[in-house]
């Protein structure tokens, strides 16, 4: 029995492996916090869009949203139409929408003038935010301290467990585009695996499920960026985050942070790529649709 993952990328090389003796849940939880952190700041790298410029862009816009309540209130002053207008010039070349007059390139393949890569846009624009309330350059400090020495390779989440059994990897020297699902996908993977590593038992992992659900139920299922601002709002304004929080002792932070990732991805506009928005950009990928309001609680 093994977990393991590693990730041989532009500027990062990390890998580690537990087996035998060392899969321990505080060792699997380090773990998968660790790979958690390098993939939903590194996917952007890989997406088909300029990620240092939105970064540059949102973060003036950023700035206040050191707290619950700052994100929300940094949040609540966007006007989506002037972002997205901004954000359209930060796109891949082949995924930019043509200005009045321009005709689309013929040298873009037909299949990718269908193609929509603005909800990614969103997404690495709305991490800028992310990042503010949760800076990672501790993280990176540590993980660059655990990384391996840079060789080439490829990039693999892999486990044979008794409770999890998963495999997605990524190719050495693989496309871009094989690199970004690689790191999407096992973000995903790795975020369902920690809602049952990130609480002490079942019954505070069963209990942060049911709050969520409760707050989540409030709200249409429909994708709304007014949605998104009056649930961050009301989320700072209930004292969700010390409801949170209290159920994960050893884990506040990470606790709040998959509270927080319901919610932006039950908006539709999340801080990290989710299912809708890499299938516009790449529906020949099809990834699937997480099921349910709140997935990955039950035991």
């Amino acid at each position: 029995m093994f977990i393991l993952f590693q990730a041989h990328l532009k500027d990062l090389t990390f890998e580690k492996k537990l087996e035998g003796a060392q899969l321990t849940r505080e060792n699997i939880t380090s773990l998968l916090e660790d790979a958690r952190v390098t993939c939903l700041m590194k996917q952007f790298d890989y997406a088909p869009l300029d990620a240092r410029a939105i970064r540059a862009f949102a973060a003036p816009r950023a700035a206040q949203a050191t707290s619950l309540s700052g994100l929300a209130s940094a949040v609540g002053a966007l006007k989506p139409s002037e972002v997205e207008g901004n954000l359209q010039k930060f796109l891949a070349p082949e995924f930019r929408a043509p200005s009045a007059g321009e005709a689309v390139s013929a040298e873009a393949p037909s299949s990718a003038k269908k193609r929509d890569a603005m909800p990614l846009a969103w997404a690495c624009f709305l991490n800028a935010f992310y990042e503010k309330l949760f800076p990672t350059e501790t993280d990176v400090s540590r993980i660059k301290g655990k990384a391996a020495g840079g060789a080439e390779g490829p990039s693999m989440l892999a486990a044979d467990s008794e409770s999890w059994r998963v495999v997605k990897k990524a190719a050495a020297g693989a496309e871009a585009k094989e690199t970004f699902y690689f790191l999407v996908t096992s973000f995903l993977s790795i975020e369902k695996k920690l809602l049952e590593l990130a609480f002490d038992s079942p019954a505070q992992a069963s209990e942060f499920s049911s709050l969520t659900e409760s707050f989540l139920k409030n709200y249409g299922e429909r994708k709304s960026f007014s949605k998104l601002n009056q649930m961050l709002s009301q989320a700072a304004q209930q004292g969700v985050e010390a409801k949170i929080t209290a159920l994960s002792p050893r884990r506040p932070r990470l606790a709040l942070q998959l509270f927080l990732d319901k919610v932006f991805a039950y908006s539709g506009y999340a801080p990290f790529a989710i299912p809708d928005a890499l299938n516009a950009a790449f529906p020949e990928l099809k990834i699937p649709k997480p099921r349910g309001r709140v997935a990955g609680s039950k035991k």
